[in-house]
């Protein structure tokens, strides 16, 4: 387990988090997998939300806390406030599955150049530097939990890019999708794909 981390640096994440602004848009398309209406919730926070950090050891109580707690709690009551305002109910059953697309974007150091710049905006100056792409999702989702999805196991796809931009922005998408309705016997044809596609046979376990 990680050392304790200091209360002061923990205070100030939690300072930042709280002036956070989040633009949240709904919308519905259509997927093309089964041209069912998908419900898709997409984020803007005018922050890079801090990635994932492991978990740590408090000295007085002898167990180990996650130091982003409170702070994943700011987002999530900012979150649940805007979607209650704005009278928006996302499905999160368990016969859902979840897509989520991430776009980070980092302004560039101060000492770039104007060209350097340029080519940074223009994405032929790739941002790889931290914070690692699956710290942050870890934070994004642990926050989201119980809005979006159950758990986040439900999420079958993810997509993260980083780019530079000409200022801090995280857009965050998800694709709410229910899984389809399938009941009935298997018609022999159907046994005979799945033998000779999957050479899977219809009494196997």
């Amino acid at each position: 387990m990680g050392k304790k981390i200091a209360e002061g640096t923990i205070k100030k994440k939690n300072d930042k988090v709280k002036n956070l602004n989040i633009t949240i848009r709904k919308n519905n398309i259509k997927d093309n997998k089964n041209f069912e209406d998908v419900e898709t919730y997409t984020l803007e926070f005018d922050q890079i939300i801090e990635p994932s950090m492991r978990p740590r050891s408090s000295k007085v109580s002898n167990t180990t806390y996650d130091p982003l707690k409170n702070y994943k709690k700011i987002i999530k009551e900012k979150i649940e406030r805007i979607l209650y305002e704005q009278d928006n109910h996302p499905n999160i059953g368990e016969d859902y599955y979840i897509e989520v697309t991430t776009v980070l974007e980092h302004v560039p150091p101060k000492h770039f150049t104007t060209k350097q710049k340029l080519a940074a905006f223009d994405h032929k100056l790739m941002y790889n530097k931290k914070p690692d792409i699956d710290n942050i999702a870890k934070t994004i989702y642990d926050s989201v939990e119980g809005i979006f999805f159950f758990n986040d196991s439900q999420i079958v796809k993810e997509d993260f890019e980083k780019y530079y931009g000409p200022k801090d922005k995280l857009t965050v998408t998800f694709y709410i999708k229910k899984q389809p309705d399938i009941h009935g016997r298997a018609t022999k044809e159907e046994e005979e794909l799945l033998k000779h596609k999957y050479n899977i046979r219809k009494d196997a376990k």
